[in-house]
């Protein structure tokens, strides 16, 4: 078994990183990634997208010494479809754009973001002063507005951090009256085991940590224990498709459970942005013009509007980019036109409408 995983050991890297729609070298062995990464001051969003969101805090530029722009959301923020040499994403053109003006963007994505993990951002940057945003911006996907939780990267920071720790804390206190729901939730997840402060927390310098680690370098099936798991999970995911006849066009109504929470989250980002004196900032996410997607018309419909109200009736600045990118900058997915996932000329497009429609809101550096 350690022998064929050995040998299977470079494709199991790439399968895993092409899952988490990131280039190969920029999520496997993320720590081996990390340190030449930030060292060389050219990290501009977490390339971990969640997993190791600790190793690259650090290269946040300094908020306290130039106006600092936050770009949070799903995949499409750093996934590069059919990439090309000279591809930037998103992020990276938006810091481009803004640097003449004394003004530094970085990007805090991870695929199927929830809207808790995006409030998980928001305070997680608030609470320490030096990421302390004076923009924060956030793309809303519908379709990630199912999902809910904090994926393990995030839910280890919030445990590790006791500001951040005390700060979801006293947010989702004061704010049982006015978004239940969002409040609930927010203390489901402060109290589940792996954000428990009460109890003693796995760290990378623990003695299972250290004994798992060195064995990892010497025994493949521990050292590439992530990769396997991520293939097995693929593959099921596949069989299940295959099995129920389900492709990436399929109608997935949405989990009206779910989906309230989530929106109710979103009024709790509002609140705590405008307390915190960061500038929220949303808008829908581009979508490919000739591809079809699983969103239920009605739903999606439904939702458009309710964001563009929700905005206006929070005085938060909202763009709709739905048919911002050109057909010509789209990929392909699984045979198909890929409906979400853009190629490099789509994130600079993207980020120039960001900045043409919401640069004028983001102070200059004096």
């Amino acid at each position: 078994m350690n022998l064929a995983v050995y040998l299977a050991r470079n494709s199991l890297v790439d399968q895993r990183a092409a899952n988490l729609l990131v280039n190969g070298a920029d999520v496997a062995g993320a720590s081996a990634a990390v340190p030449q990464a930030v060292a060389g001051a050219q990290t501009r969003y977490d390339r971990s997208v969640g997993e190791n969101l600790e190793a690259y805090w650090s290269a946040i530029p300094d908020g306290r010494k130039q106006p600092l722009v936050i770009l949070s959301g799903m995949s499409q923020n750093y996934a590069i479809n059919d990439p090309q040499p000279g591809d930037q994403t998103l992020t990276e053109w938006a810091d481009d754009l803004l640097a003449p003006r004394g003004v530094r963007a970085f990007g805090l994505a991870a695929p199927n973001m929830s809207t808790e993990e995006a409030l998980f951002l928001l305070l997680a940057t608030i609470a320490d002063p030096q990421t302390h945003p004076d923009t924060f911006i956030y793309g809303v996907c519908f379709d990630k507005l199912r999902n809910t939780d904090l994926r393990p990267g995030y839910q280890r920071v919030l445990a590790e951090r006791p500001a951040l720790n005390q700060a979801w804390a006293a947010t989702a206190q004061a704010l049982q009256t006015t978004h239940p729901a969002a409040a609930a939730k927010m203390l489901a997840t402060l109290a589940g085991p792996q954000t428990d402060t009460n109890q003693q927390q796995p760290t990378q310098d623990d003695a299972e940590s250290i004994i798992r680690n060195t064995l990892g370098q010497f025994v493949p099936i521990i050292g590439l224990r992530k990769e396997l798991n991520a293939e097995f999970q693929q593959q099921l995911f596949l069989a299940r498709n295959a099995v129920l006849n389900i492709k990436p066009t399929s109608k997935r109504p949405m989990i009206q459970s779910r989906y309230d929470v989530n929106l109710d989250l979103l009024g709790v980002m509002a609140d705590v942005a405008r307390t915190n004196h960061v500038q929220l900032v949303l808008y829908v996410n581009p979508l490919n013009p000739v591809a079809d997607n699983p969103y239920i018309p009605e739903e999606y419909s439904a939702f458009k509007l309710w964001i563009a109200d929700f905005a206006a009736a929070q005085n938060i600045p909202f763009a709709n980019f739905e048919d911002t990118v050109p057909l010509d900058a789209w990929g392909e997915f699984m045979g198909g036109p890929d409906f979400k996932h853009f190629r490099g000329d789509g994130h600079r497009i993207t980020a120039q409408a960001i900045i043409d429609r919401f640069g004028p809101l983001i102070p200059n550096h004096n």
